[in-house]
């Protein structure tokens, strides 16, 4: 392969990837306007590339849907992890976690309203809530200050409470933070914690941990 014929193929594979990323953003922004409803045209239009041009990268709506609720996703764990690595225990970050994913839809709207058009099956995915929240688990669990069997019946539970109380505090907004914290304990008592200990690390101030700059 020549010199000028590798500089063809990277020109070619960014403006690929520049298609894909625009294709992506276009059904993020329609899901958050329109619901899953939206056309693959409407896609194409937003995205300002050709109906064809979708078809080279995906195979439907449910495969871009897909890519922007994974894209979301990671957004939101930066934003967790951001907030979180300055915490000391791997059980105050895994309740930290637990109470900041209960709060999307005041601190990221958007990545909620994103997920909530998508089956509870989403949160079960490569990217999904629980094999993230597994990571914080499997932490707990190595540094001997969790003890449970059944690990994956937990994390589907918690999967599907939280998307459950997300969905929830997005019908009424008027719902308390501090269902989110209840809710938090319950689920830390699921994992083995005491009730004292559940409800002392759900309670725990989060001030700083809500502040974008933090």
């Amino acid at each position: 392969m020549t010199d000028v014929d590798v500089v063809a193929e990277g020109r070619h594979s960014r403006r690929k990837a520049a298609t894909r990323a625009a294709i992506v953003r276009a059904a993020r922004e329609l899901l958050v306007l329109d619901g899953t409803e939206v056309s693959v045209q409407a896609i194409t239009e937003r995205a300002d590339v050709a109906l064809g041009s979708f078809y080279n990268h995906f195979d439907g709506k449910p495969a871009v849907f897909e890519a922007a609720a994974t894209a979301a996703l990671e957004e939101f764990e930066e934003s967790l992890v951001a907030r979180t690595h300055h915490l000391r225990g791997v059980l105050a970050v895994f309740a930290a976690r637990l109470r900041l994913y209960g709060r999307m839809t005041d601190t990221h709207p958007e990545i909620a309203t994103v997920m909530m058009c998508l089956p509870p099956s989403a949160h079960l995915a490569p990217h999904g809530y629980s094999l993230r929240a597994l990571a914080d688990v499997e932490a707990a669990l190595a540094a001997g200050e969790l003890a449970v069997d059944d690990l994956d019946i937990r994390l589907i539970a918690a999967a599907g409470s939280m998307r459950s109380l997300v969905a929830l505090r997005q019908r009424d907004p008027s719902m308390s933070a501090e269902r989110v914290d209840d809710l938090a304990a319950v689920l830390l008592e699921m994992f083995g914690l005491s009730p004292v200990e559940a409800r002392e690390l759900a309670h725990v101030p989060l001030d700083s941990l809500l502040d974008e700059s933090a």
